[in-house]
């Protein structure tokens, strides 16, 4: 039987479930609902296990991220979505810590002149939060727009990387 990785990290906003194979990271979310639901979708016949050595590096990145220390760790991730949604979480990773920038900027990056509402999709969908910081994009107008997680998830990591909108 294969084995699934689990792991757990208490943050300042709640649990958060860390989630890898051997193939990499596959999943880091916010909640137990969506955790257990992408294992049974992705993972039902394997064994859940924990603390393997990409788990170890993400929960390593995320005390980091949580003590306000920047590192660079290398987490393959098993990034799995559309070309389209892959290109967009590549060009989120470019996004500095502590900057945010707009849905629209984003869509001219990537050459999509009215592309906007694909770019939130695109982020909707991010299986990486924190680790792909889609929570750094905001609308035009300096609305925060949505978040996967929660807005009040974003508000709190926006303000604890100094970013006051």
């Amino acid at each position: 039987m294969k084995n699934v990785f689990l792991d757990l990290f208490d943050s300042p906003i709640g649990t958060i479930y860390v989630l890898s194979s051997s193939k990499g990271l596959h999943k880091i979310s916010f909640s137990k609902k969506d955790i257990k639901y992408f294992i049974q979708k992705h993972f039902n016949n394997y064994k859940i296990s924990n603390n393997n050595t990409i788990n170890r590096k993400v929960l390593k990145f995320l005390n980091a991220y949580f003590n306000k220390k920047r590192i660079s760790i290398d987490i393959p991730i098993f990034m799995k979505g559309t070309e389209f949604q892959q290109k967009v979480w590549l060009e989120l990773l470019k996004i500095p810590y502590g900057t945010v920038i707009t849905y629209k900027d984003i869509a001219k990056k990537l050459k999509l002149n009215k592309g906007y509402q694909a770019i939130g999709q695109a982020n909707s969908k991010n299986p990486f939060p924190i680790l792909i910081p889609c929570h750094r994009v905001v609308k035009t107008d300096g609305n925060l727009g949505g978040y996967s997680c929660g807005i009040s998830k974003k508000k709190f990591l926006l303000n604890f990387e100094g970013i006051k909108l």
